[in-house]
């Protein structure tokens, strides 16, 4: 496995990232596409995952907030043939370890509910009440880094 990091539209694996984002948002949980793909993706911090014949197999993405010090994790998939092999904590620990680097001290997610045990293996805690979000069920969690 490899992983890629990088910044915004303009980066050639930007389209791997889409590319799994519509495999699993799109095609399998019947999203429209129209709501994917947005303005925050040119500022993001993208994570792909790739397999060893460069297939892209997973994804995240993170906007920082305009001080530098926070950040939402979203976007976060993995194709269907590819889950329960540890895949998603590897592309999230791409993420969690560049915002560490760069001094990002809390990470916040909106996280299906189903996912939750998921991403409190990467030391997400749960933040308040579930709510809905495009139709699905949500909880906040945080990952807080020391300064």
């Amino acid at each position: 496995m490899k992983a890629e990091v990088f910044k915004g539209y303009k980066h050639p694996f930007i389209d791997d990232a889409f590319y799994v984002r519509d495999e699993v948002f799109t095609k399998e949980q019947g999203y429209p596409k129209e709501i994917d793909i947005d303005e925050y993706d040119n500022d993001a911090i993208h994570a792909v995952l790739y397999t060893e014949n460069n297939q892209p197999i997973g994804t995240a993405r993170m906007i920082i907030n305009e001080a530098g010090d926070a950040a939402k994790i979203g976007r976060v998939a993995i194709v269907k043939a590819e889950r329960g092999k540890d895949y998603g904590l590897l592309v999230m620990q791409k993420l969690i370890d560049y915002a560490h680097a760069n001094n990002i001290f809390v990470i916040t997610l909106h996280a299906q509910t189903h996912a939750q045990g998921f991403y409190e293996k990467l030391d997400f805690e749960v933040i308040g009440e579930g709510f809905m979000e495009d139709g699905a069920a949500h909880i906040r969690m945080d990952h807080r880094h020391e300064k």
